[in-house]
């Protein structure tokens, strides 16, 4: 039985192929990484903002509280 390249599947520029598709991965997961990154300092940020104007409401509501009962 003949077994050449051909007849096993082989392409010559297959290993080309996996080379091109392991660099666009590559490049692919560091922009989503980097993408992590800034959704992670967003939430961060709006956590924040989120806690101040929480802390602010209360405030401005302990100061009606306080005034409607004296």
């Amino acid at each position: 039985m003949n077994y050449e390249n051909h007849n096993l599947g082989f392409r010559p520029n297959a290993y080309d192929d996996i080379g091109s598709h392991i660099e666009s991965s590559h490049a692919a997961t560091a922009q989503g990484k980097s993408q992590l990154v800034k959704a992670s300092k967003t939430q961060r940020s709006n956590s924040s903002l989120t806690c101040l104007l929480l802390v602010i409401f209360g405030i401005v509501l302990l100061i009606v509280i306080i005034v409607l009962v004296a």
